[in-house]
């Protein structure tokens, strides 16, 4: 297939070669002119031959001039024809005796031993080649790879040439003897020394270059690896090794390798006497390093009124200083940072234009961005720019247009007074989280002083306020909680022996009436109104309990807290005790010195809220705790009972709440005996006498709320109980 595609072409290129020169043949004789001609896609040697046999010129190709052309000749001569179609394919010509010689190389010696080499895109074997025979010297050189280059060079050594010419290539490396030159190839052992642990990651060529090359690594190893190429000595003063990401660098000196290295590790160097001391640095140290610093000349503005132009999100100082001595901004910031502020001063920093300058405006009272809000955008043909103090701006306008805004901005700026209010009852923190709907927060102003606030509104929505305050500003009311919690225990105790006897602890129930009624002196001692609360009923059998000894009050007390807030009690003991461990060496205990905390007792916590209606609602916990017997053994700590009551009650004010239910049971056994007696075997038990003791204690929790809306009126039951408790004892009295 391919012969007969050949075959067809020398066919077509023989048919167009006939036609072309029969038409040549009716031409009129004249001196090497060519007829419009045009090659599509054709090879440049072929071209080469239809130019000479139509001017008939000799032309003469050597072995560079390869690949095909497309090109439209007109009628004109043959030497500039070939000059437009070699100067368009980058080709060279030189004619020697009326001959032209064509070559993509062009190569000159001259007597002062210089050569000069032009060449696009061609083999350097070729152009090796073609400098040797220009210069007359043997130039040898191994195979060279399969690649194009580029040269153009003027005037230098022989030696030199022939070093660019093979530049790309640093296997190769050019020995020279008096009589010839040689471009030899080097093993991969004499053209570089690598030094990595795993591939090519570190490599010094025979130029004395590195090039690093990793995707990650440590950095002691690639440190110690350049150190050893360069035969360097070095004292690492660094906290230890650690892993660096990517790096991609070739041609580096050694410097430029260790800085490129110590930067990725927030490091720096110093040598000193030939030993290279490394040391950490920060990496904002290492920035200052990138940071560019200019000089920047204002031109048509005072430096100092640029300044006061800069938007706020520009007047970073840290990126400028100024210089009012010569009017320039010393600049100091990478590319992108000072972007944005260069191109800001440009486009202010220009020459007036029809009159209109630059003019600042400022204001008292106002803001700029409100006022500039309220002037017609008619007077600023470019918008203005607001200051850094937001009381400033800065606008492009006529002598007339500054006068007539600096009216306008006289009317606008108008001080309005802030008047102080002061709040009774409330923090100021409270009223601005929930402000009344007539204001806004810009209108009120904290102060910074307890109770103490700005209002800088209008005098009529101030007016306002002040009415919606009266509503809000009033004292939280609180909750005053009587509470009373009495223990009561009841069991009984088994003697079993040669007097063996049992014995009930409960109250008996067949008390004197009087007796009872005369003890009610007891609960006079108790801040609990306890007859106004449950009655004479529960008074009379609460202190026939605390005469027998069956109940004690455990907690008698009066707490008042704000509503919605925690109101706790406690009541506690607590015991201290030493941690201990177990040495794993021998299993010994021993004490750390540690001491800890143990706490048993009544912990009560209330929190209260009242409705509208009178109503409290209260969510109340309350935990009992007791604590075991301890051992003889300070280290170990005592087994501890507790009992927990968590619930939410509603009643109104002034009822009383009760929480019952926290019961603990203790069983226990006792053995008494007479001595030595007692120890006899088997006749001994004669002489015990073992007791067991069923022991049930319950603790129970009286709970009255009253919502406080006057506390000086809060003292006035003392009274009606006396009075009370009076009458009580006149009708014990009066019985016979």
């Amino acid at each position: 297939m391919i012969k007969i595609q050949a075959r067809i072409q020398e066919k077509l290129v023989f048919g167009f070669m006939v036609f072309f020169f029969s038409s040549i043949a009716i031409m009129p004789a004249t001196a090497q002119l060519i007829s419009r001609m045009e090659f599509k896609n054709q090879p440049i040697t072929d071209i080469l031959l239809v130019l000479a046999e139509a001017s008939g010129t000799s032309i003469v190709t050597d072995e560079t001039i390869v690949g095909n052309a497309s090109f439209y000749f007109s009628e004109t001569d043959i030497r500039t024809a070939l000059r437009s179609f070699l100067g368009a394919q980058r080709i060279y010509m030189h004619e020697i005796e009326g001959v032209i010689y064509v070559s993509r190389i062009d190569v000159s010696y001259g007597s002062d031993r210089l050569v000069r080499v032009h060449a696009e895109e061609v083999d350097p074997s070729l152009i090796i080649k073609a400098m040797s025979r220009a210069a007359g010297k043997t130039i040898l050189n191994d195979a060279l790879p399969k690649s194009t280059v580029t040269v153009h060079i003027e005037n230098v050594p022989l030696e030199e040439a022939v070093r660019i010419v093979a530049a790309r290539f640093p296997e190769y490396e050019l020995v020279v003897s008096p009589t010839s030159l040689y471009l030899k190839r080097v093993d991969s052992v004499g053209k570089k020394l690598v030094v990595a642990v795993a591939g090519d990651r570190l490599s010094r060529g025979i130029d004395g270059l590195y090039s690093i090359n990793f995707e990650q690594a440590s950095f002691l190893e690639i440190l110690d690896a350049l150190m050893s190429a360069e035969h360097k000595e070095y004292v690492l003063m660094l906290r230890g090794d650690f892993s660096i990401g990517r790096m991609r660098h070739s041609g580096k000196s050694f410097e430029e390798a260790l800085n490129l290295l110590l930067e990725q590790a927030g490091a720096d160097y110093v040598e000193r006497g030939g030993i290279v001391y490394l040391f950490e640095i920060q990496k904002k140290d290492i920035v200052k390093k990138l940071r560019d610093t200019d000089v920047l000349v204002i031109k048509y503005l005072p430096v100092q009124d640029l300044v006061t132009m800069l938007p706020q999100e520009l007047s970073n100082s840290a990126f400028f200083r100024v210089d009012k001595a010569s009017n320039s901004m010393i600049m100091t910031g990478s590319e992108q940072e000072l972007r944005p502020l260069l191109d800001f001063i440009s486009s202010v920093d220009i020459p007036p234009v029809g009159g209109k300058v630059y003019t600042p405006f400022s204001l008292k009272f106002s803001k700029a961005k409100d006022a500039l809000a309220l002037i017609p955008p008619r007077m600023f043909p470019i918008a203005p720019i607001i200051g850094s103090d937001e009381y400033s701006f800065i606008a492009l306008v006529t002598p007339e247009a500054s006068q007539e805004l600096s009216a306008l901005i006289k009317l606008l700026d108008r001080k309005v007074s802030a008047v102080p209010i002061r709040l009774k009852y409330i923090k100021t923190d409270e009223l601005l989280k929930l402000l009344p709907p007539s204001v806004s927060k810009e209108d009120v102003v904290d102060s910074g002083f307890p109770g103490l606030i700005f209002f800088n509104g209008p005098e009529e929505r101030r007016r306002r306020f002040e009415l919606e305050l009266g509503t809000i500003d009033r004292p939280k009311p609180q909750i005053q909680y009587d509470i009373l919690v009495l223990q009561s225990q009841s069991g009984y105790s088994l003697n079993i022996g040669v007097t063996g006897s049992a014995k009930e602890t409960a109250a008996d129930a067949d008390l004197d009436a009087k007796a009872i009624i005369g003890a009610f002196e007891d609960l006079l001692s108790i801040n609990f109104d306890i007859i106004s609360e449950f009655g004479y009923t529960f008074a009379a059998k609460l202190t026939a309990e605390i005469s027998t000894s069956t109940s004690e009050v455990y907690a008698d007390t009066k707490l008042t807290g704000i509503v919605g807030q925690d109101v706790k009690f406690q009541n506690t003991n607590t015991y201290r005790y030493r941690d201990s461990e177990i040495d794993p060496d021998d299993g010994t205990v021993q004490s750390t010195g540690v001491t800890r905390e143990l706490t048993s007792g009544l912990l009560l916590s209330i929190n209260g809220w009242a409705s509208s209606d009178g109503m409290i609602t209260m969510t109340i916990s309350t935990t009992v705790s007791e604590r075991g017997e301890s051992s003889s053994d300070s280290t170990t700590p005592p087994q501890t009972s507790e009992r927990v009551v968590s619930t939410q009650v509603r009643t109104l004010s002034g009822k009383p709440v009760a929480i019952t239910g926290l019961i603990q049971r203790n069983r226990s056994l006792t053995l008494k005996k007479i001595p030595i007696l007692g120890d006899i075997p088997l006749l001994g038990r004669l002489f015990s006498f073992p007791t067991e003791s069923d022991t049930q204690t319950e603790f129970s929790v009286y709970i009255v709320p009253r919502l406080i809306t006057d506390i000086s009126g809060s003292d006035a039951g003392a009274g009606e109980l006396g009075a009370k408790m009076s009458a009580l004892y006149r009708s014990a009295a009066a019985r016979p």
